[in-house]
């Protein structure tokens, strides 16, 4: 027997349950089942092809890495060339892992796999550690892209500075105050940065 509805020929074409298709078809034709039962064991089929196609979506979003902006792992939105940007989310490392910051690659220092979470068993993500380099360019808006596969997830953007060049400081600095006298309840932090002493 041989049928041309579109819909068979969907099922025919994505090789799902295309035989039991047919078998129930041959078997209504004969006379052997009645409508009814027909009609429930289409809605069955059509219920177990949407949770495979549920599962094949929830496996395509667990490969696809994730950045996590929660409280305590969320990285800074600015940097001075040789500072340590910690990236931490559901990275997996395992799967070619490739960060990009400013459109460079940048290279991994080190990763570390932490825990989270108390209830039903502890999460796990990986946090990258990687120095902010001149070739990523100094500026604003750096984009940050990790990639695993073929799969990318796009960052927060980030500022990078040069040291103590433009845009180190949002303001100039000066003097806010200035102390009168010295009293037993003032504690004074003296900073030597080789140009003078602040106290």
């Amino acid at each position: 027997m041989n049928y041309k509805h579109p819909i068979l020929q969907t099922l025919k074409a994505s090789n799902l349950f295309y035989s039991f298709v047919l078998l129930v078809l041959e078997k209504v034709s004969e006379g052997r089942m009645r409508r009814e039962r027909l009609v429930g064991l289409f809605c069955l089929l059509l219920m177990l092809t949407a949770c495979n196609k549920a599962d094949e979506f929830k496996d395509t979003l667990d490969n696809i890495p994730q950045i996590s902006n929660a409280t305590g792992y969320k990285y800074k939105s600015s940097y001075v060339l040789g500072d340590t940007i910690t990236i931490t989310g559901i990275l997996h490392p395992d799967k070619n892992l490739r960060i990009e910051i400013g459109n460079v690659t940048a290279t991994i220092l080190s990763m570390d796999t932490i825990y989270y979470g108390v209830l039903n068993g502890a999460g796990i993500m990986q946090q990258a550690h990687l120095i902010i380099t001149k070739d990523m360019g100094i500026g604003k808006k750096r984009s940050v892209v990790v990639y695993n596969g073929t799969n990318s997830v796009t960052g927060a953007s980030i500022n990078i500075y040069d040291k103590g060049g433009e845009g180190s400081f949002d303001n100039p600095l000066q003097f806010t105050d200035v102390l009168p006298s010295a009293g037993r309840q003032n504690v004074y932090l003296s900073c030597i940065n080789g140009k003078g002493d602040i106290y």
